[in-house]
């Protein structure tokens, strides 16, 4: 059950919010504001970090492993978590109503939107399994033009009494058609088992595309873009296993570390040797842990040495320098 607060409590709620923003992020260097401001807009640490620091002698690896330290730091994550309540707040959306949007993209099926069907066959609604035809018009269409190609190489008074000829029955031809199988093809309906024709296979696959205008909000929520390509209509779908990720790992069932908590394999004979020995070997100040308080203005890390991080930013690959 989800509580509902009066107006006024969340107007007071989101303006100590905003003094604890301010007053956090007044505590920050010009730098850190430049970086955790564009990283609140845009979500990408890499990205942020080249906005608010010169990064044009620093290696790649070298400047997004800053990155991280930097977004990572006690004070840059309360920010980001104050920010997240004061969002809230302000859209007055709560994690269920997320978590039910989630669920949604995850259940609606996609054959709401688009819908692969298979028709009939001409012959599989056919008076004895006969061609049909859609209608009366698609017959003398067919019929005329099948005549013209009888009147090929006639003259014009020879092709109009063959065209007399065969419009009355006088004149037979296999090749003109005829309309014994009836009217009325319809591709809406399915393939008949059976037909001699398709055996129950039907005819070419139509897909089909629901107009927008007579979607369910369900399905509205599951499209993410529709664009005219020169081979057709593409419909983009949201990626309905990221939604159920989202709902797992809200509720706790991803129990395993994440990627950055995984020991470098390095580390974890270091251990053991040390387990062995009883002795502790020197290790760079670079690899020790940063003290559990707030941020004292990192300003320059340019000279720590590389690690790498999973990908957490919209970028992929193993890292090579731009």
């Amino acid at each position: 059950m989800t509580l509902q607060f009066p107006a006024e409590v969340e107007d007071g709620a989101a303006q100590a919010l905003d003094v604890q923003i301010e007053a956090l992020t007044g505590s920050l260097t010009v730098k850190q504001q430049a970086f955790i401001h564009h990283y609140l807009r845009h979500r990408n640490v890499t990205g942020a970090y080249r906005h608010a620091y010169d990064v044009s002698k620093s290696r790649y690896n070298t400047y997004r492993r800053n990155a991280h330290v930097l977004i990572k730091s006690p004070i840059m994550q309360e920010i980001i978590a104050l920010h997240g309540r004061r969002t809230m707040l302000a859209t007055r959306i709560t994690q269920e109503d997320i978590v039910s949007k989630w669920w949604t993209i995850a259940n609606t099926p996609i054959t709401e939107v688009v819908r692969l069907h298979v028709p009939p066959c001409r012959y599989c609604n056919g008076i004895d399994h006969a061609f049909q035809w859609t209608t009366e018009r698609e017959f003398r269409e067919a019929h005329d033009r099948a005549v013209a190609e009888l009147c090929v190489g006639l003259t014009a008074g020879d092709s109009a009494d063959m065209a007399t000829a065969t419009r009355e029955g006088t004149i037979t031809d296999p090749s003109l058609p005829n309309c014994d199988g009836g009217f009325g093809f319809d591709i809406r309906r399915v393939p008949k088992a059976e037909c001699p024709e398709c055996r129950g296979r039907g005819g070419p696959p139509i897909l089909e595309i629901t107009d927008t205008d007579l979607l369910s909000p369900e399905a509205r929520l599951i499209i993410q873009g529709i664009k005219k390509t020169q081979h057709g209509i593409e419909v983009a779908f949201v990626d309905r296993v990221k939604a159920l990720e989202n709902i797992a790992r809200y509720l706790g069932m991803f129990a395993g570390r994440s990627t950055d908590e995984i020991e470098n394999p390095l580390e974890q004979l270091a251990r053991r040797l040390m387990a062995q020995s009883g002795t502790v070997p020197v290790v760079p100040d670079e690899d020790l842990q940063l003290a559990p308080n707030y941020l004292n203005a990192i300003e320059d890390v340019s000279e720590i040495e590389d690690l790498h991080f999973s990908r957490d930013d919209g970028e992929s690959g193993d890292y090579p320098e731009p």
